[in-house]
Parts: C-alpha cells; sequence; structure tokens
C-alpha cells in the first residue's frame, strides 16, 4: 500500500519577527560550518548530510533496549526544576548529548532556528514510515521529539526566560509566541509521543550509566563519552575510591584488633579464622587494587598513543601530504 507523506508542519506560527530566508534555502539558520568525517564543510547548499548531523542520535538507538537502564521514559523535568537539582545547564550542539546528566551537569541542545520555521518542514522533514521493526528514527520523528522535549524543559515563563539567558531559546522569540507554538505542537495529533523518536520517549539520561552500558555491551573503554579529560583525573578518581577502601579495612582491623584482646573473641578459633583472613586481604587488597589501577592506565595509554598513531597517518592520507616522519 502507498504511503501518504505528510508535508504540513506541526505547527503555523513564524517564530521569528522578520523571518529573512525568502529563497527557501535555509542556510541562514544552519551553522557556519560543519564536520564531516573530520573535514570542516561550508554549507552553500541545504545538503541531506547537514540535518542528519543535527539530529544524530545513533548512538542512542543503537543501545536503545538498555535505555531502561540509563532512565525513565517519561518527559523530561522543567529548567527551573533542573536547578533546584543544583544542576548546571551546559550546551551542546550532538543531539545525543542533549537531556543527558552527570555530575552536577545536563546538556542540553539549543534549538535550531530552522526548526521554527514550518516552511523548512515542509521542505525537508517529510513524515517517514516506521521502517520493518516498528521503530520510528526518520528526521522528522526525531525533530518532533528534540521539540516535544523543549515542551517539558521551558513550561512556565520562568522556564522560558532561563531558556533565553542560556541561549537555548532564539532572543527574538517572545513568551506569547512561546506560547502558542507549544500548543500547536502538542495539538498537531491525538497522540504526540506517538511522533517522536524512541530516543525520545525517554527524557532525562545518567551519564555514568550510558557509561556503564557502552562499556559491558559496546565493549568501548571510553563509554559513552570519557569522564576522564586527563589521565590525572583518572588516577584521582580510581585512586580515591583505594584510599576509602582502605580507611573502611583500618577501622575493621581496629575493631578485629579489640575482639582479640577480650577473652571469648580470642579463643574462638572461628573468629581467629576470620581475623587471619581479613588480616591477609588488608594486606593484598589495596596492593592488587592499586595494580589494576596501574595495569588499566598503561592499557589505555597504548590503546591511545596506537589511535592517535593510527588517525595521523589516515588523516596524512586524505589531505594528501605529510608533516611527520613515518
Amino acid at each position: 500500500m502507498e504511503q501518504i507523506q505528510n508535508k504540513n508542519a506541526p505547527f503555523s506560527c513564524f517564530l521569528d519577527e522578520t523571518p529573512t530566508d525568502t529563497d527557501g534555502s535555509h542556510l541562514e539558520y544552519l551553522a557556519a560550518s560543519y564536520r564531516i568525517k573530520d573535514t570542516l564543510i561550508a554549507p552553500i547548499h541545504l545538503e541531506r548530510c547537514f540535518v542528519e548531523q543535527e539530529f544524530d542520535v545513533d548512538r542512542l538507538h543503537h543501545i536503545m533496549k538498555w535505555l531502561w537502564v540509563a532512565g525513565r521514559p517519561v518527559p523530561p523535568r522543567p529548567l527551573h526544576y533542573q536547578l533546584i537539582l543544583r544542576r548546571e545547564l551546559v550546551i551542546t550542539e550532538r543531539m545525543d548529548m542533549h537531556m543527558v546528566w552527570g555530575q552536577g551537569r545536563i546538556f542540553l541542545k539549543p534549538i535550531p532556528r530552522f526548526l521554527l520555521d514550518p516552511r523548512f518542514w515542509e521542505s525537508s522533514l517529510l513524515s517517514d514510515p516506521p521502517n520493518f521493526h516498528g521503530e520510528k528514527r526518520s528526521l522528522r520523528h526525531r525533530a518532533m521529539g528534540f521539540l516535544v522535549s523543549y515542551a517539558a524543559l521551558v513550561a512556565h515563563e520562568s522556564d522560558f526566560y532561563i531558556a533565553q539567558d542560556r541561549h537555548l531559546i532564539p532572543a527574538d522569540v517572545t513568551w506569547r509566541k512561546w506560547q502558542i507554538f507549544i500548543r500547536q505542537i502538542l495539538t498537531s495529533s491525538k497522540s504526540v509521543q506517538s511522533d517522536v523518536a524512541d530516543r525520545f520517549i525517554y527524557g532525562e539520561l545518567r551519564l555514568n550509566r550510558l557509561n556503564l552500558v557502552y562499556f559491558f555491551i559496546e565493549r568501548s573503554l571510553r563509554g559513552y563519552i570519557s569522564q576522564w579529560n586527563s589521565y590525572g583525573s583518572f588516577y584521582r578518581d580510581n585512586m580515591g575510591l583505594v584510599v576509602a577502601a582502605t580507611t573502611y579495612i583500618v577501622v575493621i582491623l581496629s575493631a578485629l584488633q579489640v575482639g582479640l584482646g577480650t577473652t571469648r573473641l580470642g579463643e574462638s578459633d572461628a573468629f581467629q579464622l576470620v581475623s587471619y583472613v581479613f588480616t591477609m586481604f588488608s594486606i593484598f587488597g589495596p596492593l592488587a587494587g592499586v595494580g589494576i589501577i596501574v595495569g588499566v592506565f598503561c592499557l589505555v595509554f597504548v590503546l591511545n598513543w596506537v589511535w592517535a598513531r593510527n588517525n595521523e597517518r589516515k588523516r596524512e592520507k586524505e589531505l594528501g601530504r605529510s608533516w611527520s616522519a613515518t
């Protein structure tokens, strides 16, 4: 059966005060440059690869059946509540980092101006049928899910001004126009949640759990995104665990020593065996922990060195020039 494509935008209002794009190219709404396979490209024509990069959530869709580990299938909480939770609002231009949080920060992607123009939806975001698995992952589904996430993030007038202060919403958008825009989005279909991409069924996602999923499921040492920006931070975080464990061991050893000084426990063979085993563990446990950390550090260092060297040679071939000795 032939699928009929719906070319209509989910809203009809123009949020820009004076839309200047009259030729339908929408180039003024795009980024100044895009990085395609490590090559900088200035957008001259509206190409699909630019839009796909803006809406790239493939890394999350790749682990879709495990997203329940990192978050709940509910909309995100408003921006004012994120501040109540003492989370810093950090801008990211990567869609796959949108609404990911960790270590007192939540990453948010600003709304691209072209998404606020109904003409862009009618020309570039056609409705695609779900794939043969029933998954909804087209560009339109992703764009719709992204806007629905902002319907939850910017629900109140206070959220609106927080968003504008953080440059998440264009400065020339007014609160009244935002209200109309969101109402049209949420009433564009009988069930707006059925029109969003699979990723946007979930709201906020915990970064440390995404890292665990990528570490165990995808066998990636870096995880979803590396939480250490230097070898020093790697040592600091992991050695902190060893120090905390050693402190706990000292407390237990002190308790065992007191117990051995009593008549009842000092004459107990079982208690003496436990004391002996734990004493051996307290000697070799921290040493083993430090050894594991050093071993992982050496492994990561070698892998990073090999990756950097191979990447440099690959880049030399792509650019057709050489700047290092082979």
